[in-house]
């Protein structure tokens, strides 16, 4: 029948909910962190100095590198912007750690003379700092001077091949270290294996101990990869 001028065809509900049956069910994929990614920022107290003479702050800074070392916080900026500076830009020198015994502290005790100069330096300040690099998006944003990153292995290559795994199950313990031998990048799965290990039994993917890790994700249309095996 020829469709008569001026007039639209109505969907009735019959026809709307078969439309909506054959649309497919949003699904999001979820990150399986280890305990490090997923943890809240640990912050550590440490003292600074306002920087009032840019001329000075190579000088200072060598000076005040020699006498506070931080080998085990290689992450931190000793100079950074100072926060909540206005008009010209200002600096801020990072000292030192603030140690088991916090306190106010001035440029005389923080920097022993002669090693440390402290001309050029303003009145010593406390804040917090991130005890270690942010390892995802969230801690960069809640820490206050954390580094995000590209992770490197150990031999300092870039991680990861860049190549991603799609698979409807989650890995056991073999096929994950098969994963780390390959340095694939990232791995999506459907659904958790009771023996999986990638977040149900282990988290191979983020052990620090391993000379490769990879980001892991799961829940990809868990629903429609569940029904592929069942048990």
């Amino acid at each position: 029948m020829e469709p008569i001028p001026g007039l639209t065809e109505q969907q009735g509900p019959d026809k709307a909910a078969g439309r909506a049956e054959q649309e497919p069910a949003p699904w999001q994929a979820v990150p399986v962190l280890s305990e490090q990614q997923s943890g809240a920022v640990e912050l550590v107290l440490a003292y600074a100095a306002p920087v009032l003479d840019k001329r000075q702050t190579s000088r200072l800074l060598r000076e005040v590198a020699a006498v506070h070392p931080l080998p085990a916080q290689p992450h931190l900026k000793r100079v950074r912007p100072r926060p909540g500076a206005h008009g010209a830009p200002a600096l801020e020198l990072l000292l030192c750690l603030a140690g088991p015994a916090p306190g106010p502290r001035s440029l005389a005790e923080l920097l022993p003379e002669p090693s440390v100069d402290p001309h050029g330096l303003g009145a010593s300040i406390s804040g917090h700092r991130a005890c270690r690099p942010s390892l995802t998006r969230d801690q960069f944003e809640e820490g206050p001077d954390a580094l995000l990153e590209e992770e490197e292995d150990e031999d300092g290559s870039l991680a990861g091949t860049r190549y991603d795994l799609y698979v409807t199950r989650e890995p056991c313990a073999m096929c994950a270290m098969s994963l780390v031998h390959s340095r694939i990048r990232r791995v999506f799965y459907g659904a958790a294996s009771p023996d999986g290990a990638l977040g149900t039994c282990f988290r191979v993917h983020a052990r620090p101990d391993l000379n490769h890790r990879f980001q892991v994700f799961r829940g990809v249309l868990e629903d429609q990869c569940r029904l592929l095996d069942p048990d």
